[in-house]
């Protein structure tokens, strides 16, 4: 079910001119911390689509100041919901509304330096509050617990949001995407952690395992398996490589491990939004490009036992993929005892 949101818009023209229109609340913030000084607001309303309304004759306003109501205008429809698009077609009669959802994302893709140091700054601080949060845990902590103890780590590095706090243990973390419960850690159990938080609108999005005590062999042998297709993923994260390949790969390399991945995708490229752009899967038509940024996350469900996931955020460049979470040794799982 889609859930009714109040509708930003930003305007770009090819000239280097641009315009915004949010609502009032949003625009303090926005007025505040953005260098576009055409913002243009209206008053937080008390229906969603009467605002979005509102919002949309806005635009309109602003497209025809900025000379551009017989132009071709580029739009994301994904982000667009058909009545608000409707109406601002009806609105622009003369303009040309275009679908341009997949070059914007394809901008998106390649990062700018200002964009890679935000990256880099929320990996690194994600990944030191998983590592916080393992530290204070001991056995027979619940998931509820050891997920706060992240989410209150990561705010106070200094993240501006939070997003997913998914922590489960032993069984458990084998029911993918359930949330973090009472139950506790167990002596001789798998924990399993999917992290995300946001920096300065920018997302994370990090797996970790760690070992309630001691592994077993073959808890052991799972993980360093996992570790080892890991690492050779990463050799393959050059650019120019196909994101096709990279996934061919890393299916052969699970099955020579008796290992099996269990999604249709490897990764993806990540930045805005956890998943932006293009996944690592047997279809994709992309190639890697330095600038970008890609999560790669083999993952392995170990029956009546856990779930074996690393996920870290990589950086395409020139000279070779830089892990930008790399606080912690993910060569062994964690110990909490």
């Amino acid at each position: 079910m889609f859930r009714p949101i109040l509708l930003t818009f930003v305007v770009t023209c090819a000239d280097g001119r641009q315009g915004v229109v949010v609502n009032e609340a949003d625009a303090f913030c926005f007025r505040e911390y953005s260098w576009i000084g055409d913002v243009r607001s209206f008053r937080y309303p008390a229906s969603i689509v009467e605002g979005n309304h509102v919002a949309v004759d806005l635009l309109v306003e602003l497209l025809m100041d900025l000379d551009l109501e017989r132009c071709a205008i580029g739009i994301e429809k994904t982000y667009l919901p058909a009545e608000y698009f409707h109406r601002l077609q009806a609105k622009l009669a003369s303009a040309r509304l275009i679908e341009c959802t997949d070059i914007f994302e394809a901008t998106r893709l390649i990062k700018t330096e200002g964009e890679i140091e935000i990256m880099r700054h929320a990996c690194r601080y994600a990944d030191e509050s998983i590592y916080a949060a393992f530290s204070t845990a001991e056995p027979f902590t619940s998931e509820k617990t050891v997920a706060t103890q992240m989410q209150s780590a990561v705010l106070r590095f200094g993240a501006d949001g939070l997003a997913q706090a998914d922590v489960h243990s032993g069984v458990h973390s084998t029911v993918v995407h359930a949330l973090a419960s009472n139950k506790s850690l167990e002596p001789g159990e798998v924990v399993h952690v999917d992290f995300g938080a946001i920096f300065g609108g920018y997302r994370t999005d990090l797996a970790r395992n760690a070992i309630v005590g001691k592994a077993t062999a073959r808890q052991a042998e799972i993980y360093g398996g996992l570790c080892e297709i890991q690492r050779e993923i990463l050799k393959l994260l050059v650019p120019g490589a196909a994101a096709a390949d990279v996934f061919a790969a890393g299916m052969r390399a699970f099955d020579e491990r008796g290992l099996v991945h269990p999604w249709g995708t490897l990764g993806h490229s990540i930045g805005l939004s956890i998943h932006e752009g293009f996944e690592l899967s047997r279809n994709s038509e992309r190639s890697l490009a330095s600038g970008m940024i890609v999560n790669i996350e083999p993952s392995h469900i170990e029956p009546d036992d856990a779930r074996y996931h690393i996920e870290d955020s990589v950086l395409i460049t020139s000279w070779g993929p830089e892990v930008l979470s790399n606080c912690i040794d993910t060569g062994e799982m964690f110990a909490i005892t």
